[in-house]
């Protein structure tokens, strides 16, 4: 990793934890461990209670974590990592990808990322950009699934996606 890279990284993850701190969001040590090395496992569970962390701070309940939407986020982050490219439209669209996938829903939405090597990182990349931040403070979604799949010979090394729904039912 070169230096700049290095100082980028160190900047960006000094402005998440203080801007973290501020909304009263806890960062578990563990959030920023580097997903890209061999065998490294996204905590799921981890990345729904920051996400909650998140949403009670801006007066939102919490979201449930779905195996379905957490399995259908895998399969996007795969068939991306796979393309070797960012898009919420290389699996399809998210609504034919959730009935293709047999999930239900009567809202959804769908954050994507590529290249952050940590919850941390994505977390604030998503949480700094409008569009991302409004999926995440959805007030409409009640559960959320989420994956991070390894890709080390594409240039990102990382593919991320997050899906919060609602079902028909709730």
């Amino acid at each position: 990793m070169t230096l700049t890279r290095r100082l980028l990284l160190a900047g960006g993850l000094a402005g998440l934890t203080a801007a973290c701190e501020s909304a009263k969001i806890d960062l578990p040590e563990s959030s920023g461990a580097s997903l890209t090395r061999p065998g490294a496992k996204l905590d799921r569970q981890q990345a729904v209670d920051l996400v909650n962390s998140f949403r009670r701070s801006n007066g939102l309940g919490t979201l449930a974590l779905d195996s379905h939407l957490s399995a259908l986020a895998e399969e996007q982050a795969r068939t991306m990592a796979s393309a070797g490219r960012l898009s919420h439209e290389v699996g399809g669209d998210l609504p034919s990808r959730l009935r293709r996938g047999g999930y239900r829903f009567a809202t959804a939405g769908e954050n994507i990322a590529a290249g952050q090597d940590t919850l941390v990182d994505v977390f604030g990349g998503w949480r700094a950009s409008p569009g991302h931040r409004s999926v995440m403070l959805s007030g409409d979604a009640t559960r959320m699934g989420i994956a991070a799949v390894q890709a080390p010979n594409s240039a990102y090394k990382i593919f991320w996606a997050m899906i919060v729904a609602r079902p028909p039912e709730s």
